[in-house]
């Protein structure tokens, strides 16, 4: 789901740490489908609106994932 206009200001900081948390990944992403990539995007605005922490938002993104890689 794209974020259907929503704006949100990111800093450099937060920039930084997305890209400290995406060096860090395991595992490497190889994107399948567009749904991957979709949910991706929809719960990465909860990290980057503050709401929740990078390994919340991963936690919940790779429960995603898996369940829609598993179907």
């Amino acid at each position: 789901m794209p974020l259907q206009g929503e704006i949100f200001e990111v800093d450099g900081a937060m920039l930084d740490r997305l890209e400290s948390f995406v060096n860090g990944a395991i595992h490497q992403v190889d994107f399948k489908s567009d749904k991957v990539r979709d949910i991706i995007v929809q719960d990465a605005v909860a990290y980057f609106t503050g709401q929740k922490s990078a390994d919340d938002v991963a936690r919940l993104i790779q429960n995603k994932v898996t369940t829609y890689l598993n179907e």
